[in-house]
C-alpha cells in the first residue's frame, strides 16, 4: 500500500511530493517488514542462523518431551494394568478369606451351640438348691456305706481293700475317748486329728474284700485304721498289722508300694520296715522315722463348721504374732525340742505378740479350743514351732483360719509340695535361727513385711486353703481330693498283678 501511496504521489508537477514519498516508502519498510521487498533490506544471516538452530532445538526437546511422555503413558497403562490385576487377586483372596471366615464362624457356632446343649443337661442334671442341701446332710452321716453321690472324684484306678470291721467300724464302736488334759480329748470319730484313714475310705468306691479283685488296680487304700489303734487299742497294733499283711500276701510281697496304709500318728508305724507300703504320715517322728515311702498328709481339722465353711467369717486381723500352746515337759526333750518354751520366754511381752501357755506354767490356763481359733481368726501370723514332734495340727489350724503359718521345724515334711509352693502363703524359720534370736529372726520379717508382700501371702493363702480343710461337701474341693491326688502321682507305673 506504502508502494501505491508513493507511485501516485510521483506525477509530474509534484516534485515535493517526491521527497515525501521516499521518507513514506522507508517508513512503510519499517513497519512492514514482512514486506519481500523492504524486508530484505534489513536482513542479518547469523541471527537467522542462530534462530534456526533455536527452532531446531526446540523441536528436538519437543520430540524428546513426547517420547517420555509416550513413555509415561505406557508405564502407566502397565501401572494400570497391575492395579487390576492386584486388585483382582484381592477380590479373590477376600472371597477365599471370607468362605475360611464363614466355615470358622460355622464350626465355632456348632460348637457354643454343642457347649449350650452340654451345659444345659448339666443344669437339668445338677441339683436344685434342695436337692443338694438333702445331698450334703447324707454324706454328712458319714455312715459305712457310703452313698455314691458321696464319693470324690478319683484320678487314677484307686480302689479300697476292707480286711474286716475289727479293724475299722468295731475298732471305733469300742473305743473310748482319751483325755489327756482339760479340753484337750481324742475322740475315736471323724474328728480325731490324726483320722485320715476315716475320710479316705469314705472318699474311694465300696471296698472289696476279696483279695483277687484288686488286680489292674493303680493302687490300693487298706481300709485298717492304725492311726485310732495307736492312741485308742495300743497294745493291738502289731498283731493287727501282721493280720492285715497276711491277707493281703502275696500282692503285698510282691508289690508292697502298690498299698497305702494310713499311719498318720508318727508313732503309728509298725512292722518290718522292708514290708512297709506307701503310708499316710503327718510327720516321720517316732516309729515313722524310717518310712521308706511316706506319703505327707495334714492333720484334720473338721469343726467348728465356721472354720471350713467356703469362707471365713470377716474379721480384723489385729494381732501381728499369735501363739498358744502345750509346752512339752518330757526329760528326754532336749535342745531344739524345748523350743516352744524358749520362744514363749522370749517374745511375751513383744509388742503386736501374743504368746500363751496351756500348761506346765504357773499361769498356764485351759480355755475352750474356740476361743483359741477366734485368736486365730484375728491373727496375721501364727507361730507353728515344733513340740513334742516336727509336725503341729496348728500349722493347718491358721491355713484353715486363714492365719499365715511361722513354721518352725526343721524335720517336717509338708504335703502337697509337688502342686504348692509352700513359700507363697507361709513364713519359715530354722531353728537355730529362732533360738538364737527369735524377734531378730522371727519377729522382725513380720513387723517390717512390705504391704504389697503380705497382700500377696494372704491371697495365696486363701486360694489353697480348700487343700487342708476337712469336710463332707461333694460339691466343692477338700483335703481328701489333694492326697487322693497324691497317692496317684507317687504310685508305680506297674497295675497291681503285671507282669
Amino acid at each position: 500500500r506504502s508502494g501505491e501511496i508513493a507511485r501516485s504521489m510521483a506525477s509530474p508537477g509534484c516534485a515535493a511530493c517526491l521527497l515525501v514519498s521516499v521518507v513514506l516508502a522507508i517508513v512503510g519498510a519499517l513497519l512492514l517488514p514482512s514486506t519481500p521487498a523492504l524486508a530484505s533490506l534489513f536482513r542479518n544471516p547469523r541471527k537467522e542462523q542462530e534462530g534456526s538452530k533455536d527452532i531446531q532445538r526446540a523441536e528436538e526437546q519437543y520430540a524428546a518431551a513426547t517420547g517420555r511422555l509416550q513413555g509415561n503413558h505406557v508405564d502407566l497403562g502397565r501401572g494400570r494394568g497391575a492395579l487390576r490385576r492386584g486388585r483382582g487377586g484381592v477380590r479373590r483372596r477376600r472371597g477365599a478369606g471370607g468362605a475360611r471366615a464363614k466355615a470358622a464362624a460355622s464350626s465355632a457356632a456348632e460348637r457354643a451351640a454343642t457347649l449350650e446343649t452340654r451345659s444345659r443337661k448339666q443344669a437339668d442334671a445338677a441339683p436344685d438348691a434342695g436337692e443338694r442341701a438333702r445331698i450334703i446332710a447324707k454324706c454328712d452321716e458319714g455312715s459305712w456305706e457310703t452313698p455314691a453321690e458321696c464319693q470324690r472324684k478319683l484320678p487314677c484306678d484307686l480302689r479300697t481293700y476292707d480286711p474286716g470291721a475289727k479293724f475299722n467300724q468295731k475298732l471305733l464302736e469300742t473305743a473310748s475317748e482319751q483325755r489327756w488334759a482339760e479340753n484337750n480329748v481324742d475322740a475315736p470319730d471323724r474328728h480325731f486329728q490324726y483320722g485320715v484313714e476315716w475320710w479316705v475310705h469314705r472318699a474311694l468306691p465300696k471296698a472289696v474284700t476279696n483279695v483277687s479283685a484288686l488286680a489292674g488296680a493303680r493302687r490300693v487304700f487298706v481300709a485298717a485304721y492304725f492311726s485310732y489303734v495307736w492312741i485308742f487299742h495300743p497294745y493291738k497294733k502289731e498283731r493287727y498289722y501282721r493280720e492285715v499283711t497276711d491277707q493281703l500276701s502275696p500282692l503285698i510281697d510282691s508289690s508292697p508300694l502298690s498299698f497305702v496304709f494310713a499311719h498318720a500318728h508318727p508313732g503309728a508305724c509298725v512292722g518290718k520296715e522292708d514290708r512297709f507300703a506307701a503310708g499316710l504320715l503327718v510327720d516321720r517322728d517316732f516309729s515313722c522315722h524310717k518310712h521308706r515311702a511316706p506319703i505327707a498328709v495334714p492333720y484334720v481339722v473338721s469343726r467348728p463348721p465356721y472354720l471350713v465353711a467356703p469362707t471365713l467369717p470377716e474379721t480384723h486381723r489385729q494381732t501381728l504374732l499369735f501363739f498358744r500352746g502345750h509346752l512339752p515337759t518330757s526329760s528326754w526333750l532336749k535342745g531344739n525340742k524345748r523350743l516352744r518354751a524358749a520362744l514363749l520366754h522370749r517374745l511375751r511381752g513383744e509388742r503386736g505378740v501374743l504368746m500363751e501357755a496351756a500348761s506346765s506354767l504357773e499361769d498356764a490356763r485351759y480355755e475352750p479350743h474356740d476361743g483359741y481359733l477366734r485368736k486365730m481368726l484375728n491373727s496375721t501370723f501364727c507361730l507353728a514351732p515344733r513340740g513334742d514332734t516336727a509336725s503341729s495340727k496348728r500349722v493347718y489350724e491358721s491355713i484353715a483360719a486363714g492365719c499365715i503359718p511361722v513354721i518352725i521345724a526343721d524335720g517336717l515334711t509338708l504335703p502337697c509340695t509337688r502342686v504348692l509352693s509352700w513359700p507363697s502363703f507361709s513364713v519359715r524359720v530354722p531353728e537355730a535361727l529362732a533360738l538364737s534370736d527369735p524377734i531378730k529372726h522371727v519377729v522382725a520379717p513380720l513387723r517390717f513385711m512390705s504391704k504389697r508382700k503380705l497382700a500377696s501371702m494372704q491371697a495365696h493363702l486363701a486360694a489353697v486353703r480348700h487343700n487342708f480343710i476337712w469336710h463332707m461337701d461333694p460339691f466343692r474341693p477338700n483335703a481328701v481330693d489333694a492326697i487322693l491326688e497324691e497317692m496317684c502321682a507317687s504310685a508305680p507305673e506297674k497295675t497291681l498283678g503285671s507282669p
